[in-house]
């Protein structure tokens, strides 16, 4: 409750009501997921690239500021989470959050399998954990698929742990960011999200691409 950044849902009080705990928090007007709906239903593939981009990378500073605060991660990122108010983005729903300085207690359940990285399902959740969850909501909601095809619990954790994502709907420089983002080894993935978001970018530049070059040379 005490955290304070503009693209993080305020918490505007703490009750219990009759044994329940309640959280009041401020309204939104709609979650990523159902502005993706709305596009579907206009005949487009998802969000509109340009547009997407823009409400991850406000995402990503927020996911970013719980890391390198508090060493947070957040653990359910989703479209369901990503909250629209007025033409900005805040990052909602903090049940799962967890202190990577205390990896000895376990993670609450809850858990959504669909978006959790793969170290997530070892209980050894990363600071790289929330941009993998990002990568897969980029591609979703961008492009209309998803990049594993488990129909079950069960089967999405093994592909997490296991399989490549298909990643066939991007572009190169695109689909070279994203794989980054995937990767099985926390360690070979960006430093941030914010980077992965400042990749996405500049996905038609070959120094994407590429890797060699720096961020800045990006047009």
């Amino acid at each position: 409750k005490t955290l304070n950044h503009p693209f993080l849902l305020n918490l505007e009080r703490i009750e219990i009501v009759d044994g329940q705990l309640m959280i009041v928090s401020e309204m939104a007007d709609m979650s990523l997921k159902e502005k993706y709906s709305i596009c579907r239903q206009s005949g487009q593939a998802g969000i509109p690239r340009d547009e997407l981009i823009e409400y991850l990378g406000e995402a990503a500073e927020a996911l970013d500021y719980l890391q390198e605060i508090c060493s947070f991660q957040h653990l359910d990122v989703k479209p369901e989470n990503i909250l629209l108010v007025g033409r900005h983005v805040k990052v909602a729903d903090f049940g799962l959050l967890k202190d990577l300085n205390d990896l000895t207690s376990p993670i609450a359940g809850g858990m959504t399998p669909k978006y959790a990285a793969p170290e997530v399902f070892d209980g050894q959740p990363s600071r790289q954990s929330d941009q993998y969850s990002l990568a897969l909501v980029y591609y979703e909601l961008a492009t209309g698929e998803f990049p594993f095809h488990g129909h079950n619990p069960a089967a999405l954790a093994s592909q997490h742990l296991h399989c490549e994502p298909r990643l066939d709907r991007l572009a190169a420089a695109e689909r070279f960011a994203v794989r980054k983002a995937l990767s099985k080894d926390p360690s070979r993935r960006f430093d941030s999200c914010s980077e992965l978001v400042t990749r996405l970018r500049c996905r038609a530049a070959a120094s994407v691409f590429t890797g060699d070059a720096e961020i800045s040379s990006c047009p």
